[in-house]
């Protein structure tokens, strides 16, 4: 399992047209080639899919086996329940999360070597995202999101 505050990972949370994207991307060199393999690995077991291009492509329907949970964290697990990543639910992008509870998924792409600042806007992550799946290093699926929480207010 990889913690998304390893500084080998960096993560975007995006609201695309109206669709939660996820982007995590992780270093390349040293160690971040190894931790990318085994990510890449488990994710295309898990029912991702090497995607050829950003623009202009839809990520299949078909369900991976792979889903985002929600709680005291954010963590992205098999359906054997291993874990692949995980977040502080403090990092979360709040529009992201209420976005992705809503419509219960999130599109989510996975790559190594990503050229975008840790503070690029979605325009330049997305070019950037382009350029590696042109490139044949994005590996992407529309995940389920879930939360054991209430998603109604309570009154009292």
């Amino acid at each position: 399992m990889t913690e998304a505050t390893d500084p080998r990972v960096r993560v975007w949370f995006l609201v695309l047209g109206g669709a939660p994207t996820v982007v995590v991307d992780v270093a390349t060199g040293d160690q971040g080639d190894q931790l990318a393999g085994m990510m890449r690995f488990q994710l295309e077991h898990g029912g991702f899919d090497q995607v050829p291009a950003l623009y202009g492509h839809a990520l299949k329907r078909t369900p991976p086996r792979v889903a985002w949970h929600l709680d005291d964290e954010l963590t992205l697990a098999d359906d054997q329940g291993e874990r692949i990543l995980r977040l502080p639910a403090g990092r979360v992008d709040p529009d992201w999360k209420d976005r992705a509870l809503a419509v219960r998924g999130s599109a989510t792409y996975v790559t190594a070597g990503l050229r975008a600042d840790a503070e690029a806007g979605p325009r330049k992550v997305c070019d950037a995202l382009d350029e590696r799946a042109r490139a044949g290093q994005v590996v992407a699926a529309i995940v389920g999101v879930g939360s054991s929480r209430p998603t109604l207010p309570l009154f009292g």
